[in-house]
């Protein structure tokens, strides 16, 4: 979020590779939604008028520590995809957890079983692949 609020050059490469599903944090996932979808608007609002529309007390707070750390201008774009491709990575990790968990339960069928062990398998790849431009936006 930190490199989203001081650099509005990277917002539409954010857009295009960040799916808010991967954000577990609310404020922060409504934060982002809220700016992507004045970007897709074509505003530029600042932060205040931003988290004046979130209204929340938690992303005002985060927003404001984030704002107040600077990322420098050669950093950036690094900094923003090593950040999304941690979101991605953590978001694949949590679904391969829940997934073994419905493999060991005993009351899985054997072909749940089978469907939770190729999705395993899909999981670890795309865990390992570049990041890929999304087709939809958030």
């Amino acid at each position: 979020m930190r490199v989203l609020l001081g650099h509005e050059s990277l917002i539409e490469e954010a857009l295009t590779h960040l799916d808010l599903d991967w954000v577990e944090h609310p404020a922060v996932r409504r934060l982002l939604a809220c700016r992507f979808a004045h970007f897709t608007a074509g505003d530029s609002p600042t932060l205040p008028l931003l988290l004046a529309e979130v209204n929340d007390e938690v992303a005002t707070r985060l927003a404001t520590e984030a704002a107040s750390q600077e990322v420098p201008a050669e950093e950036a774009a690094q900094i923003l995809m090593d950040a999304i491709r941690w979101l991605r990575n953590q978001s694949i990790n949590h679904e391969l957890a829940r997934l073994t968990r419905r493999i060991s339960d005993p009351a899985t069928s054997p072909d749940e079983r089978v469907r939770a062990i190729q999705r395993q398998l899909e999981l670890r790849q795309a865990r390992m692949a570049p990041l890929h431009r999304r087709t939809s936006s958030a």
